[in-house]
């Protein structure tokens, strides 16, 4: 896990005074550093520093509990990556050769793909001396789009990658949700 914060806490914490607030979330004022602990020990909670004096502010900390307040963050880190890998990115590779109903076929699948969420990455490659006949290229990948854009755009428009691939991205077209 990537989570690697560092607050000082409770003793730790080297400042003379201090902006706290406290379980709440409500602002009690600056404070001694003595104070502050000992309301945090009345509460029975942990005094964490936020944000250290800068010499025209006061240090900012919070009357919390901070085991609680760690694993909350890993939480949400956690599912913040899991929300960012939500939306995959799926591969499809042709020949140029394919024919009309493979396409058809194939096109289903990245409307399915597509629908749920995903982008799409249709790749053509080609071999030997198909590589230099850009017509029949560019006529799979245009049967291609023509199928797709009932529900999907083209967000990356077919690009050579190297003399025997081309790529393009597809994703769900937002007018139909």
């Amino acid at each position: 896990m990537s989570f690697d914060i560092n607050y000082l806490i409770n003793e730790e914490i080297t400042e003379r005074s201090l902006l706290v607030i406290n379980s709440e979330g409500v602002n009690i004022g600056v404070k001694t550093i003595d104070d502050a602990l000992k309301i945090a020990n009345e509460e029975r909670l942990d005094l964490v520093l936020f944000k250290p004096s800068n010499g025209s502010t006061p240090a900012i900390a919070k009357i919390l509990d901070y085991n609680k307040f760690i694993f909350e963050q890993k939480k949400k880190e956690k599912d913040a990556k899991n929300a960012v890998s939500a939306s995959k990115m799926k591969e499809l590779i042709i020949k140029p050769q394919i024919s009309d109903h493979d396409i058809e076929w194939q096109a289903q699948k990245l409307l399915q793909w597509i629908n749920a969420g995903n982008q799409v990455k249709l790749k053509i490659k080609t071999f030997g001396r198909v590589g230099f006949k850009q017509e029949l290229i560019e006529d799979a990948y245009n049967k291609f789009v023509k199928i797709l854009s009932v529900s999907a755009k083209v967000q990356i428009p077919l690009k050579k990658l190297s003399p025997v691939l081309y790529e393009a991205i597809f994703v769900k077209n937002n007018k139909n949700k």
